[in-house]
C-alpha cells in the first residue's frame, strides 16, 4: 500500500537525507516528527506522516551523517550513531539490516550533541551522546524511546 513511501525512505537513507527536526524515519514509509523537553523522558506531540506527504519545503531536509560508532546486535542488525552534518548539536542513531543495508529506522535528536557510544542490554539499545545525554530505545518501537537528560 505504501510501497512508494517505503522506497522514498530507503532512497533517502542511501543518500543520507533526513528531516531537519526531531524525527524518526521508519522503513514502513513514515516519518514521525516529535518534540522533546528536558522535563520529560518520552517523546511529545508525535505526528506520523507518509514519506510522500512530507513537505521538504516547509519542514526542511538535511543531508549527511557522520558515523562515530557502529556495533552489531544478536539478530544481525547494524546499529550506528553519530552526528548530523546539518548541525553539530544534533545526533542520530540508526538500525539497519546487515545483509541488505535496508534501513529499519533512523532517529534524529536535536540539541543532544552527537551520539558516540552504544551498548546493548536486555534487548534495548542504549546510546550516549558526547554531552552525556542517554537514550534507551526498544528496537521494535523506537517511538517509545526514553531520554535521560543530564
Amino acid at each position: 500500500m505504501f510501497r512508494e513511501d517505503k522506497e522514498k525512505v530507503q532512497n533517502h537513507w542511501q543518500e543520507e537525507i533526513y528531516p531537519r527536526q526531531n524525527s524518526i524515519t521508519s522503513n514502513n514509509g513514515f516519518y514521525c516528527l516529535f518534540e522533546t523537553s528536558e522535563k520529560e523522558q518520552s517523546l511529545k506531540n508525535k505526528t506520523w506522516l507518509p514519506a510522500l506527504d512530507f513537505s521538504s519545503v516547509e519542514n526542511g531536509l538535511c543531508e549527511g551523517l557522520a558515523t562515530i560508532y557502529t556495533t552489531e546486535d544478536s539478530k544481525g542488525n547494524i546499529i550506528q550513531c553519530g552526528e548530523c552534518l546539518a548541525s553539530g548539536e544534533d545526533g542520530f542513531i540508526s538500525l539497519t539490516k546487515k545483509d541488505t543495508d535496508e534501513l529499519v529506522w533512523l532517529i534524529v535528536l536535536s540539541t543532544t550533541n552527537p551520539f558516540d557510544r552504544i551498548e546493548l542490554h536486555d534487548e534495548f539499545i542504549h546510546a550516549t551522546s558526547s554531552s552525556g545525554i542517554k537514550v534507551t530505545i526498544p528496537p521494535e518501537r523506537p517511538d517509545k524511546l526514553a531520554i535521560q537528560w543530564k
